[in-house]
């Protein structure tokens, strides 16, 4: 019922022929379809096929304030993503769409949005890169002012950030002395930074928790007698303090 000629369209369910038969005098053809997500003549059609006598639109047209909440609108709506029967409250709102609402669920389209993520990384990555180079003089202008302008409110946060995350201060400053020193090798990548990072956090938790000052300590000292070692994961470990202090620049097991 409601098809189109030479198209085969979706039949009518029960549900919305009963929705059609209770509203049909006091909506408009094209309110319901847009409600339904169906063409103005394909509900015209229906409402002809079930004889029901609708008032003319003049007549209508008198009635339409103040808008009511069309009688009897479906509970619930299948999802064309996941294909479950899901509370049309888990579906968010599309002027268009059938009863009012988007055609796949929050949850289906919040996992669309995670993949879109994932694909368009490397895209998103290149053009902030090119965006920095192409205005790297108009962004350190910025930030110059931003500085000036806001001098003593930075101070007090970078204060206050030392003291909640001294791990990884402590990490950035080892990643300052080893680059100076030469000790860092290129092919490092973003998860061997945070395994480095974890060390220096690991050591802050323990003097905090014990009262013994720990340190991260290179098993190869970077600045070593006869082998200097690399600021690499495989070459830390977190011992405390005094014993790091005896170690000075000779490997210890």
């Amino acid at each position: 019922m409601g098809a189109h000629k030479g198209q085969k369209r979706k039949a009518y369910t029960a549900q919305e022929i009963e929705f059609i038969s209770i509203n049909a005098e006091s909506m408009f053809y094209s309110q319901i379809g847009k409600i339904l997500g169906r063409s103005k003549a394909s509900v015209k059609n229906v409402v002809r096929q079930l004889g029901i006598s609708t008032p003319s639109i003049r007549a209508r047209s008198g009635n339409r304030k103040p808008k009511e909440k069309p009688a009897n609108l479906p509970t619930s709506k299948v999802c064309t993503g996941c294909k479950k029967d899901l509370q049309l409250s888990e579906f968010t709102k599309a002027k268009l769409g059938k009863f009012g609402l988007r055609s796949k669920c929050k949850t289906c389209r919040a996992a669309e949005a995670v993949i879109r993520g994932v694909e368009q990384k490397e895209e998103i990555s290149s053009y902030g890169k090119r965006y920095r180079k192409e205005k790297a003089e108009q962004i350190s202008k910025q930030r110059a002012e931003h500085a000036v302008a806001n001098k003593e409110q930075l101070k007090e946060y970078a204060k206050e950030y030392r003291k909640n995350n001294p791990g990884k201060v402590n990490a950035k400053t080892a990643k300052r002395r080893a680059a100076l020193l030469q000790r860092t090798p290129p092919g490092l990548t973003v998860e061997h930074w945070k395994q480095i990072e974890s060390f220096y956090v690991e050591a802050a938790r323990l003097t905090k928790e014990t009262g013994i000052p720990h340190e991260v300590d290179h098993i190869e000292p970077l600045q070593g007698k006869e082998v200097s070692g690399l600021h690499v994961p495989w070459n830390l470990r977190v011992i405390p303090k005094s014993t790091n202090r005896r170690k000075s620049f000779k490997r210890i097991a």
